[in-house]
């Protein structure tokens, strides 16, 4: 019974483990993929005398 009680405590420690590598390598590709993204806003707004203050203004906020 008690070897029975380590192995399943055993299991549930890899599947938090498991979870807490899963959670660290979602939030890395969000935050790659976000960055990405704003690049992309930016490229795409480079020669715009308008838009480009806009942009600015709205990154200080943040």
């Amino acid at each position: 019974m008690v070897a029975k009680r380590k192995k399943i405590v055993e299991y549930e420690n890899a599947a938090e483990e498991e979870a807490e590598t899963l959670q660290t390598v979602t939030s890395q590709i969000t935050v790659a993929l976000n960055a990405e993204y704003e690049e992309e806003q930016c490229a795409c707004y480079e020669d715009d005398p308008i838009v480009l203050p806009t942009m600015s203004k709205e990154k200080l906020r943040k």
